[in-house]
């Protein structure tokens, strides 16, 4: 029963994650550019995503305890929270931050755009750090 939470766990991180990091990476370019069709739909898919990612920690907080081991090891603790950080960035500021870039006017984004591409870099960062985490433990 193990390898099929984690067959589930790494299926959802690269069906979600990678989603994700074009999703939000391509939405400040996009509504720079005043594409805001193809704008809307990477904001979107980046509000889908988030939310359906949340799978990736339920299912890899239950690995540790499906197989009868030890428990949670300190590596499982820090790549859920950072996976909870990411997420919790993702859907708490990348998400609202391209909603109130689409309500904006496309002649008054300018000031968004360094927030936006931060906020999605920051984004993909922490979860390069869960990769790291996870990877070497």
């Amino acid at each position: 029963m193990e390898k099929v939470y984690l067959f589930i766990h790494i299926l959802a991180a690269i069906l979600t994650f990678g989603p994700l990091a074009v999703s939000t990476s391509m939405f400040p370019r996009l509504a720079r550019d005043a594409s805001d069709k193809a704008a809307s739909t990477m904001a979107r898919i980046s509000r889908f995503y988030g939310f359906a990612a949340l799978l990736v920690p339920v299912m890899g907080l239950m690995i540790p305890f499906v197989g009868g081991g030890p428990g949670l090891k300190m590596w499982h603790i820090e790549s859920l929270v950072m996976t909870l950080v990411a997420l919790g960035i993702l859907l708490f500021w990348v998400v609202p931050m391209q909603r109130k870039t689409l309500v904006t006017p496309a002649n008054e984004r300018k000031s968004l755009f360094g927030k936006l591409h931060m906020s999605a870099g920051i984004f993909n960062i922490v979860w390069l750090f869960v990769l790291v985490r996870m990877v070497w433990h």
